[in-house]
């Protein structure tokens, strides 16, 4: 019987490149399960012991601070209620599928 692997990936932990690099491993292992990814250049430690990483760069800090008067606000989306109100979140995953007929018609649309 065949067997599925199902994964739930959130662009909250994971950037789009990284999930890419994520499922390309996971891919090689699959299928070529005796033959090891080579280490990693540079380990999680290193990365947060660069001195960028430290202190701001006050320049760069400086910049991202006069933006900040030029950022539009965030769009007034319709809400059920007041984000203060709620006591309890709920969350529910939603997906769906198209037709192919459906599908093309979206592929065409955007362009």
């Amino acid at each position: 019987m065949p067997a599925c692997l199902w994964l739930c990936l959130d662009n909250l932990l994971l950037d789009g490149l990284s999930m890419q690099i994520l499922l390309a491993e996971l891919e090689h292992g699959y299928r070529y399960p005796q033959q090891l990814l080579p280490p990693l250049p540079v380990t999680f430690r290193d990365y947060l012991q660069q001195p960028s990483l430290q202190s701001p760069n006050p320049d760069s800090l400086a910049w991202w601070q006069a933006q900040l008067d030029d950022i539009p606000p965030a769009p007034a989306l319709p809400l059920r209620c007041l984000p203060q109100e709620v006591e309890t979140p709920r969350f529910a995953r939603l997906n769906g599928a198209l037709d192919s007929t459906r599908w093309h018609r979206l592929k065409k649309t955007g362009g």
